[in-house]
């Protein structure tokens, strides 16, 4: 925010008792405070910043004369320094000139898009576009309404020529009947008469078409003005689109940042989850490599038994398994990724909450990024068990 004052020039008394009295004590700045000034002096501007009772760039000594007064002497010339200006003592730039004291600036909001500042500007330049070409047509309409009073003025000379024409031919002709003599001037009259009238015809001519001129302009110039409204009102639209974007990139940008920290905890906890599962699948395999030891042991001390032969062999049946399942990997892998489906099947497992919101993001990425479908896929089979 900038803040200008204007007040009346200093006197320069105050220079001159100072100078009798010689140098005061320089007071010291309360609490450090800084201000800076932006002075037009002579035409050029020249920046004075004080910062805890001495000049920011060491330029000169400073006193500090009461509060908010100071003065800086610097090569020989004296400055008596406010908020409202500088009062120089000597020199070319002597008298007395206005400064405007400078703040912080205001914080800059979100930046729009790129869309929307293009089209911003895309308005902008249909408004400025606009508005000269209704410039352009009020310069059009005057001209127009000039050349029509011009016409009306002709026509109504031509009229008056007319009437005197007319007046001319009637006492011409009176003076036929006296004098045949005159009968060159009346024929002269009469041609006189009808260049009057033809005159008289084309102004009126010209007077209808300057006013149909004069319509289509003020047409054009009223669909000008209604454009112009219909610009603004979407312009005002944009900037409201544009504050609510700005609100809505806020709480996205929050949502965001909180799912990711979720995410992260979701994540390690899967993996601690996975952990557990392989170790838990390694104990499971070594119990059952002991049970199948145990079991090969017993066999061998026990009878073989002689097997129905209407009953199936269980060793074909546990060597086409493995068939069975390669067969499904091949068509899982074939099969396009049914996101709907995985999403299911995660709600429908026992998994904890963490886990399954991890899933569920994995999934939907999937969904949008196919390079991901492998990754997921093995992600869902190490979390489900299969």
């Amino acid at each position: 925010m900038t803040r200008t004052l204007f007040c009346l020039p200093l006197a320069l008394s105050l220079l001159s008792s100072t100078a009798l009295a010689g140098p005061p004590e320089p007071l010291q700045a309360a609490g450090g405070d800084s201000l800076v000034l932006d002075c037009q002096i002579n035409g050029q501007s020249e920046r004075f910043a004080i910062s805890d009772g001495a000049m920011a760039d060491g330029s000169g000594r400073l006193q500090v004369l009461a509060e908010d007064l100071y003065a800086l002497t610097r090569d020989g010339t004296t400055y008596v320094i406010d908020p409202t200006g500088v009062q120089i003592d000597r020199g070319p730039d002597r008298g007395k000139w206005d400064c405007t004291e400078v703040t912080d600036a205001a914080e800059p909001g979100a930046v729009p898009d790129a869309e929307t500042t293009a089209r911003l500007l895309e308005l902008e330049g249909e408004v400025a576009n606009l508005q000269a070409a209704l410039r352009a047509a009020q310069g059009d309409r005057q001209a127009a309404i000039l050349m029509r009073e011009t016409a009306m003025t002709a026509r109504e000379a031509a009229e008056a020529d007319l009437a005197e024409t007319q007046a001319e031919i009637e006492e011409l002709t009176a003076q036929v009947a006296a004098q045949e003599a005159l009968g060159e001037q009346l024929a002269a009259a009469e041609a006189a008469h009808d260049a009057a009238r033809q005159e008289l015809e084309q102004a009126t001519a010209r007077a209808a078409a300057i006013e149909s001129m004069n319509a289509a302009y003020q047409s054009e110039l009223d669909a000008a003005e209604a454009e112009i409204a219909e610009m603004r009102l979407e312009f005002e639209g944009l900037q409201e689109a544009l504050e609510a974007e700005r609100v809505r990139t806020r709480d996205a940008q929050g949502q965001v940042e909180a799912l990711g920290s979720a995410l992260n905890v979701a994540l390690a906890q899967l993996a601690a989850e996975q952990e557990a599962r392989a170790q838990a699948e390694a104990a499971l395999a070594g119990l059952r490599a002991e049970a199948d030891e145990a079991e090969e042991t017993g066999a061998s001390q026990e009878e073989p038994v002689a097997q129905d032969p209407e009953m199936p062999d269980a060793a074909p049946e546990t060597e086409t398994m493995p068939a069975a399942t390669d067969e499904t990997d091949e068509a899982a892998a074939s099969a396009p990724f049914d996101a709907d489906a995985a999403l299911a099947r995660v709600d429908a497992a026992e998994l904890s909450p963490i886990a399954r919101a991890a899933l569920g993001a994995a999934i939907e990425q999937a969904r949008d990024d196919p390079a991901m479908v492998g990754e997921v896929v093995e992600r869902l089979r190490n979390a489900l068990g299969q």
